[in-house]
């Protein structure tokens, strides 16, 4: 399988909101929406174990409170997030949880391997797992 495109978003949870709330409602909710964008091969989140609780930052600049990656079949899939139903639902799925987030177009470049191949995401075989 061809190394397809990617985006990247550091997500940053809605004011008011809790880490522990915005980690539960992301791994119940969001991810569960974004797992059914078309296109996506893998799509991962990485939620920052040092998030900071309050509201304003002081000492520096807002964290986010996840960073997220995915991968998509071709470049047209990558073009068109903005336009599947699974886009809009999750943009309704912001108010109260995510107060907004940063979209990168990144290129990937891999150090040390995994063990194994990922396999391509398929909706029907996501069914049961976390």
């Amino acid at each position: 399988m061809a190394d397809g495109p990617y985006l990247a978003f550091e997500v940053y949870r809605w004011a008011g909101t809790t880490y522990e709330e915005f980690r539960t409602h992301y791994k119940d909710v969001h991810a569960q929406i974004g797992k059914k964008i078309p296109g996506l091969v893998w799509y991962e989140t990485f939620m920052n174990n040092n998030a900071q609780e309050g509201w304003p930052v002081i000492g520096g600049a807002p964290k986010p409170d996840a960073l997220v990656v995915m991968q998509f079949d071709s470049e047209e899939s990558k073009q068109n997030i903005g336009n599947s139903p699974a886009w809009l639902e999750a943009a309704e799925d912001d108010i109260g949880f995510c107060s907004h987030f940063e979209i990168f177009d990144v290129e990937r470049f891999t150090w040390i391997p995994e063990a194994s191949p990922r396999e391509p995401h398929r909706e029907e075989a996501a069914v049961g797992v976390e």
